[in-house]
């Protein structure tokens, strides 16, 4: 009892901190359940189709073919596909008929259980990896807690916090080789999303030294145990059927010049991932039935000026380009450029994916600090910028958020 008051003692701060962010999550889900329409999915032809389709997973009878038809890609979420039956089942077994509200607040509470999953990850890569000061830490974890696509992609039914939460994991397993757990989360990172398991691989691959018996052992498990599960679980014909054909629709780079490309790489990569970015009311998956909201690649000047210091932080890192710590997050933001821009995997989804790449742009800001011989007034600098970054995002959102609340509700009506 004494080590567990002791512990409970020299880590109040973290604890608090999870506690604190746990309940602004919880809360702004019960609101948007009992105060607004946003979570009222009676007479929609899904559950919440406001950005994407990963929703209809939930509905009951998933794997008929009407309803199948109507779902998004199973090729890309096969795993998701089964946690949504699990979901569904579960709650229905547990009180019966469940309404596609309830049903729909039960999964942004998962969400909300997954989102803190990520967290966790975060601070033990902050303070295990990285090593960083307790006030540059607190500065990340707030960024990761209240940047715009944390917060729109755990209060709505999305994929995306769930790809976070493994990729997090699989980062912080794989420096530490910790083998096993490696293996589970490249297995959960590619049965999520399956471009994700590339970047699993790229980790896998570049972020150790040596054990090359061990990664391609790893490896093989990996894509072994995944496939074992889709061939063995109900999606494994629409899953196989699909696999060939998931791009959602054509490349960035045959309808932009390079000014063009440049710009929605600024907003989209650097942007949308921290920041509230303009909207439209538009479908980012082609033509479509039902609502949707697409960002543009634009801002206001403060958004702007945000997204151009957020991105100085992470070129300020790149002087310690010889670290893994720095070069392996940069590749795996290098490889999220190309699939979303240059490769353009959904025309105007670039910013959709913003949690695939999160993680890695915070991590190069944490190497921003990694140089011990750095002087006490340039630190301060970097701190200072970095605590001016996270006070302007988090006004930037919650103006942006107040915003966008009332007009997804009159959109809903």
């Amino acid at each position: 009892m004494k080590h567990a008051v002791r512990w409970v003692r020299q880590h109040r701060a973290i604890i608090l901190f999870f506690l604190g962010t746990a309940a602004f999550y919880f809360l702004a889900a019960l609101w948007l359940r009992l105060g607004t329409n946003v979570y009222d999915a009676a007479g929609r032809t899904g559950i919440c189709d406001l950005f994407g389709m990963d929703d209809y997973f939930y509905l009951p009878n998933l794997f008929s073919g009407d309803t199948i038809s109507r779902a998004g890609s199973v090729a890309k979420h096969p795993l998701y596909a089964l946690l949504g039956q699990l979901v569904y089942g579960v709650l229905h077994f547990c009180f019966g008929s469940v309404s596609a509200t309830n049903l729909y607040f039960a999964v942004v509470c998962l969400q909300i259980a997954v989102m803190l999953l990520s967290l966790f990850y975060l601070y033990r890569i902050l303070c295990r990896i990285f090593c960083v000061s307790r006030p540059v830490r607190y500065l990340l974890l707030t960024i990761y807690c209240f940047s715009f696509a944390t917060l729109i992609f755990t209060l709505l039914c999305e994929t995306y916090i769930y790809a976070s939460a493994f990729l997090l994991a699989s980062f912080y397993h794989i420096y530490r080789k910790d083998w096993g757990l490696a293996v589970l989360f490249g297995v959960l990172c590619g049965g999520f999303t399956v471009t994700n398991l590339l970047m699993w691989g790229l980790m896998l691959l570049f972020l150790t030294r040596g054990d090359w018996r061990k990664k391609v052992l790893a490896a093989l498990s990996a894509g072994g145990l995944l496939l074992l599960l889709i061939t063995l679980s109900p999606v494994r014909d629409t899953f196989f059927k699909e696999l060939w054909g998931t791009a959602s629709s054509e490349a960035f780079v045959r309808h932009f010049g390079p000014l063009g490309l440049l710009r929605r790489a600024y907003y989209f990569i650097f942007g949308s991932a921290t920041l509230y970015i303009d909207t439209a009311l538009t479908t980012p998956y082609g033509n479509l039935p039902g609502t949707s909201i697409s960002f543009l690649p634009s801002g206001s000047l403060l958004v702007t000026a945000l997204i151009a210091l957020w991105g100085s932080l992470q070129l300020w890192a790149l002087r310690c380009w010889r670290d893994r710590r720095v070069w392996v997050p940069l590749l795996l933001l290098a490889y999220n450029l190309v699939l979303h821009i240059l490769r353009g995997f959904g025309i105007l989804e670039g910013n959709l994916f913003a949690l695939h790449h999160l993680f890695a742009q915070l991590l190069l800001v944490a190497a921003l600090f990694l140089p011990a011989d750095d002087s006490a007034k340039v630190r301060r600098l970097k701190t200072g910028a970095l605590a001016a970054f996270t006070v302007g995002m988090v006004v930037v959102n919650a103006v942006g958020l107040i915003q966008l609340v009332p007009f997804l509700h009159n959109v809903l009506r």
